[in-house]
């Protein structure tokens, strides 16, 4: 039996991400005939099905699934030796993928880092941690940021920043007249909860629980900004760290002053990677930052 080109995988591969012959195609800068035919030779080399092909959506068979997680692999392998090799280099040209739980930790980062190496190409890819985690360990992403330390043996984690969990009170409430609350005022209001196992959430939780405060939690929302526009409608009052604030006519920022618990965020990025020249890069510059704050502080 013939061995398996690479070029059959890597047209497999590209259609299975896209879920498209023609996307793929446009990829690889090759003709759909092409990628199709590399990919039923493939099929018939080894009498399996790896697709369930439809007009508008290409949906693997339990082969194709199976066969799309080696080549995840293989192709991130890739990119990375191929990283490897390009990074040797001065930093003048590349990509760095950047994942990020919370865009607004990672943009004084990301702002040095685009001064001193402006020829790099930086993508942001936003979600939540697990994701964010994932991404790093299966070589996706170069580096990601955490609202969490993580205890993985693979990754290294960083303290980035550390800032307060402030309140998005709607201006239709109370509240909102106040620059500062105790958590004790928080008793009977109406509050905007993040989704389960996120960090301000957990703060937030703590600190009610220890003074026996209960709000009236009538809406979870599993991301920043459907918190934030919940306050905006007058749903109710939210929750983020003070970094993550964005304003708006609707809404006020109010601290909680008894409230002493910081969120903080970490950047991670795989052991592996630790000597590219890119991640010691942005290492230099996270400590850069970190030094002139604290310089900032003392004066």
């Amino acid at each position: 039996m013939m061995p398996v080109r690479h070029t059959q995988l890597r047209s497999f591969h590209m259609v299975a991400k896209f879920g498209s012959f023609s996307k793929a195609a446009d990829e690889l800068n090759i003709t759909q005939p092409t990628i199709t035919a590399q990919i039923r030779e493939l099929e018939s080399q080894y009498n399996v099905r790896l697709f369930y092909r439809q007009r508008n959506n290409n949906r693997l068979t339990e082969t194709g699934q199976q066969l799309y997680q080696q080549t995840l692999i293989m192709f991130s392998l890739e990119q990375r030796a191929k990283q490897l090799l390009q990074s040797n280099g001065a930093l003048r040209s590349g990509k760095l993928h950047l994942g990020a739980v919370s865009p607004g930790a990672v943009m004084p980062l990301v702002d040095a880092f685009n001064t001193h190496y402006p020829g790099i190409d930086i993508t942001i890819h936003t979600g939540g941690s697990e994701h964010i985690k994932n991404g790093v360990l299966n070589g996706e992403l170069d580096m990601g940021m955490l609202a969490y330390r993580e205890p993985n043996p693979d990754l290294v984690s960083l303290e980035i920043t550390q800032q307060p969990v402030v309140l998005a009170v709607p201006n239709s409430h109370p509240l909102s007249r106040r620059r500062a609350i105790p958590i004790a005022a928080l008793e009977d209001v109406p509050l905007v909860h993040r989704e389960v196992g996120s960090t301000t959430r957990k703060i937030i939780e703590d600190a009610l629980q220890v003074q026996r405060i209960s709000p009236k939690c009538i809406l979870e929302v599993n991301s920043r900004e459907g918190v934030r526009e919940a306050s905006i409608y007058g749903i109710g009052i939210s929750y983020v760290g003070q970094h993550e604030f964005q304003p708006h006519p609707n809404i006020s920022l109010v601290h909680l002053n008894d409230l002493d618990t910081l969120s903080k965020s970490y950047l991670i990025y795989s052991k592996e990677l630790e000597n590219l020249p890119m991640i010691q890069a942005i290492i230099a510059i996270l400590a850069s930052i970190k030094a002139s704050h604290t310089a900032a502080i003392t004066v």
